[in-house]
């Protein structure tokens, strides 16, 4: 499996598959993250491309919410993987960002990708496994995004901090591209790319160094850096390298990248 993988992340002089921005969870500085009214706000300010977070219902349906819990951005509490899709599209997941936005519902998965068609946006699903489900949620991100995803718009981008949800993502859905998400760069990061047949690798941008974004690219891997809000932070990674931010700012930086 890792010979497999191997090759298929060698790829010398291939043209980078990714904008160099793609908005972190719509446009989360602009309207509440992970909702409809989030990615309408990231096309408004320019961008091609946005980065969601999927999570898994106890009763299986795929919504979107960052968080383990639903303390910090619904009117909920609690895993939120405990409770049944019902329940969780009742909650309230805009009025904690401002009476403007009160009445947003979680979104469930297919809403989301319906909306990127409409508004002709690519996509990081980034796949959030919770409770100890990866597996599960990664095989059905991956079936759900193959069944629904247009052939129009360009081909998405699964991602997650999970090796056993990428793994089964791969397993359900081997023809869709994979990132691997990682706080820091470690030495067995190309084994685990390799033994995953990922395509892009995904670091925390306040710890990633000149020298190891040079052994990324010397590998050939596309680089994606997260978060980056900060034009001159950018352009320091963009010295080292590194192909493309997610950003909550992509007012600021599309200009300035």
């Amino acid at each position: 499996m890792a010979r497999h993988g191997a090759r298929g992340l060698s790829r010398p002089h291939a043209p980078f598959p990714f904008p160099r921005l793609i908005a972190h969870r719509g446009a989360l500085l602009h309207a509440p993250e992970n909702t409809l009214p989030s990615l309408h706000a990231a096309a408004r300010l320019g961008a091609t491309w946005v980065e969601f977070d999927v999570q898994r219902s106890r009763d299986g349906r795929l919504f979107l919410l960052h968080d383990d819990t639903l303390d910090r951005s619904t009117d909920g509490s609690g895993p939120a993987a405990a409770c049944d899709w019902d329940a969780l599209s009742r909650l309230d997941a805009g009025a904690w960002f401002g009476a403007g936005f009160a009445g947003t519902r979680l979104p469930a998965l297919e809403q989301v990708v319906a909306l990127c068609a409409e508004l002709r946006l690519g996509a990081n699903v980034e796949i959030k496994a919770a409770g100890g489900n990866d597996a599960e949620v990664g095989r059905d991100v991956a079936r759900a995004v193959a069944r629904l995803w247009p052939a129009r718009l360009p081909p998405p981008l699964l991602s997650s901090f999970s090796d056993v949800a990428l793994a089964a993502a791969r397993e359900a859905e081997p023809g869709l591209q994979r990132g691997l998400c990682v706080e820091v760069i470690t030495p067995d990061w190309w084994t685990r790319l390799a033994e995953l047949g990922a395509l892009s690798l995904h670091p925390n941008q306040s710890r990633l160094t000149r020298p190891l974004a040079a052994a990324v690219r010397n590998r050939q891997v596309p680089l994606l850096a997260w978060t980056v809000n900060s034009a001159p932070r950018a352009a320091v990674l963009r010295s080292w390298g590194v192909d493309g931010f997610f950003t909550d700012r992509v007012d600021l930086l599309r200009n300035a990248t």
